[in-house]
Parts: C-alpha cells; sequence; structure tokens
C-alpha cells in the first residue's frame, strides 16, 4: 500500500523536527487553497492531486532547506507560479503548440521548457524540479529541469511517490542518486540538505 501525501509529510516533518530543528522550523504552513486555484487558473490545466495535497500540508521549505535530493528546496504556491511564469511564454518549440498541445509526451526528454512543465523545487543555481502535466502514461510525474540541457528522465511517478522515498530515505539512509550515497545533514549554520562521502 502506498503511503498518502498526509502520511508521507508527518514521517518527514517528525524527522526534521528531531534531527534538524532549525530547518523545521523555517517549515512554512499550509498554502491558502485559493492560492492553489488561482495558480492553476495561471498555469491553464489541473495540478495533480498530490501535489495540491503536499501544498495543504507545507508551502514551501524556505531558502536553506534543501529537502528533496540531491539539492532542491520545495518551492511555495506563490513562487513556483513566478518561476513558471518567468520562463518563454511560447515554450519549447519542438514541443509546444500554438493550441496548447505538445508534441512529445510526459516523460520525454526535450531540450527547451514546456508549458507544461511546473517547477515546484529549485536549486542553487536556478534549475527546477518540475511536476511533467504533458499528455500520456506518464503525466504527473517527476523530473529535472537544467536551463542548459532541458528536461530529464523521472526521477519519480509522482509527488507521492517522491515523498515517500524522501522519508524513507530519511529514516534509512544513504539515498542513491547519479551513483552517489547521499545522507541527510543540518550544519551548525542551520542548512539542510543531502551530504555525499567527499563532504564529510
Amino acid at each position: 500500500m502506498t503511503a498518502s501525501v498526509q502520511q508521507s509529510w508527518d514521517r518527514i516533518q517528525a524527522w526534521l523536527r528531531e534531527k534538524a530543528p532549525r530547518s523545521a522550523a523555517r517549515v512554512m504552513p499550509p498554502a491558502d487553497p485559493a492560492e492553489i486555484g488561482y495558480t492553476e487558473r495561471m498555469f491553464g490545466r489541473e495540478l495533480p492531486e498530490e501535489l495540491r495535497s503536499l501544498w495543504l500540508c507545507v508551502d514551501g521549505t524556505g531558502e536553506d532547506t534543501e529537502l528533496i535530493p540531491p539539492f532542491y528546496r520545495l518551492l511555495s504556491v506563490q513562487e513556483a507560479r513566478t518561476e513558471w511564469a518567468s520562463e518563454p511564454w511560447f515554450g519549447d518549440q519542438d514541443c509546444c503548440r500554438a493550441d496548447g498541445t505538445h508534441r512529445s509526451a510526459a516523460g520525454e526528454r526535450i531540450l527547451g521548457f514546456c508549458r507544461a512543465l511546473f517547477p515546484i523545487g529549485r536549486d542553487y543555481g536556478g534549475d527546477y524540479l518540475v511536476v511533467d502535466q504533458r499528455e500520456g502514461a506518464m503525466r504527473g510525474c517527476v523530473a529535472r529541469f537544467h536551463h542548459d540541457d532541458g528536461v530529464r528522465p523521472p526521477d519519480w511517478g509522482g509527488v507521492g511517490a517522491m515523498l515517500a522515498y524522501i522519508a524513507e530515505v530519511l529514516k534509512s539512509p544513504p539515498c542513491r542518486m547519479d551513483g552517489a550515497d547521499l545522507r541527510p545533514a543540518e550544519t551548525e549554520n542551520g542548512v539542510f540538505g543531502w551530504l555525499g562521502s567527499e563532504d564529510d
């Protein structure tokens, strides 16, 4: 049985409170449902129910809490909307058609920013973790988008799977990503992230 978004978030928050209290204190309260609704209208398509559920648990994790491995902080609803709106309105010309449909399906590799990609996380270099809302069997998957080489293959099938994974590897590290073993850590300055063995 797959854990619900609420169950996974409760596990993550409990771990933060015990192991990374300064980071836990920076976690934002739940988002306003009206903000989520406004964001969906601006985006022009429904967001995944799991993403709406996550934002109803927490409206972002703050600048110094890179909760999502390997190095992403969870954006607030407003931040996500702002990041999406900052990208070119015409989208990736090899994918995005003028009528709002797409030449590629969810989970497929593209080099530009498709307008059906919605940022939910951001790294220190300005690249995104996105929910992919293109049509197809992988709709709702979570992938990394880099401005220099586009969207990568999905890391998770959806927001719920991502949260369940984070909850599990916080409890039982390491997190294995990109060929490296990463462990959760909060620095003396209260910065939370995932550290490899070379960072110890």
